[in-house]
């Protein structure tokens, strides 16, 4: 699974550095990161009810069909170079160096680890939150099913309000420093203050929200994130 996740991944980057604006990056990232959410929310909903329909390999079978269709497309549409690369050829080469210098450079390493401990902890929320509900506040399942999808959804708006910020702070600031790093940051910050206050808060419905807000503002950091990789590639990309 995770490979072909990995082929996504580039070719968006690729599709919204060639099409779009720098200045239009935060909000494009951030529409691709809230349609993962999103998609993953509905095949959370559906999973059970297609199951019971079709049985359980049915179900896969299903759910990938509309990614074979869409492979089809994207293949046919996408063009294999741009022609502003073709015409300027403004690339940089990929060498030997290029990757050592990738292997050491501490801002790709400190974006990486983020990433690694951000979607760990996102992970959570599609698998244990329900079950933490239910053995640690005393609700039923249903009760914790439906608690369980408020940070779900919370972090599929969170990416578009994310990606807005960011290109409207670049447009105001013109600084990718304040329109990246520090949004990123503040956001992160602020995510890790609700979730303390939601797991020291007493009240069930309380701590949900204020933990449902904390993954708003770590999904708002994502789009930061990934323009900032693409700010780093340059010309490489």
């Amino acid at each position: 699974c995770a490979l072909p996740i990995s082929g996504i991944f580039t070719c968006t980057t690729m599709a919204v550095r060639r099409f779009l604006q720098p200045a239009r990056y935060g909000l494009a990232n951030g529409v691709i990161a809230g349609s993962m959410q999103v998609g993953g929310f509905l095949g959370a909903v559906l999973a059970g009810w297609m199951t019971g329909l079709v049985g359980w390999r049915g179900m896969f079978l299903v759910f990938a069909l509309p990614g074979f269709a869409w492979a089809v497309l994207f293949w046919r549409w996408f063009p294999e170079e741009s022609s502003e690369a073709t015409a300027v050829g403004d690339r940089a080469p990929v060498t030997t160096a290029t990757w050592w210098s990738l292997a050491c450079a501490w801002p790709l390493w400190c974006l990486s680890c983020q990433q690694f401990l951000r979607a760990g902890a996102q992970m959570f929320f599609g698998s244990w939150f329900a079950t933490y509900l239910q053995e640690a506040r005393g609700l039923d399942l249903t009760r914790a099913g439906l608690l369980n999808g408020i940070p779900i959804a919370a972090a599929a708006l969170g990416p578009l309000a994310g990606g807005w910020a960011s290109d409207r702070l670049l447009a105001k600031s013109g600084s990718r420093q304040v329109s990246r790093q520090f949004l990123a940051s503040g956001c992160l910050l602020l995510c890790a203050l609700l979730m303390f206050l939601g797991y020291r808060a007493s009240l069930t419905g309380l701590s949900v929200g204020l933990i449902g807000v904390g993954a708003f503002f770590a999904a708002a950091a994502g789009p930061a994130a990934y323009t900032s990789t693409m700010d780093l590639g340059g010309t490489r990309l």
